[in-house]
């Protein structure tokens, strides 16, 4: 249900789309997307807006480790 919502939510979006639509079928998937922070961030600002600001979103690919630290740090 909550991979549904996921991609409901954030369907339109560029920069998650080589990610979406999100297998309902496996939710163990969610763990490996989440790694880099980029649909967390996205969620979360897509829940509430304006929460992080979408310029300090590290999005480029590939994403250094450091960087994807980064975003997870601006979800928490």
């Amino acid at each position: 249900m909550f991979l549904i919502m996921i991609n409901n939510l954030l369907k339109n979006d560029p920069d998650v789309k080589e990610i979406l639509p999100l297998d309902a079928d496996n939710p163990s998937l969610l763990f490996k997307v989440l790694d880099d922070g980029i649909l967390l961030c996205k969620l979360i600002n897509k829940l509430k807006p304006g929460t992080i600001d979408e310029r300090s979103i590290n999005i480029k690919k590939p994403l250094p480790e450091a960087k994807a630290v980064e975003n997870l740090n601006l979800a928490i």
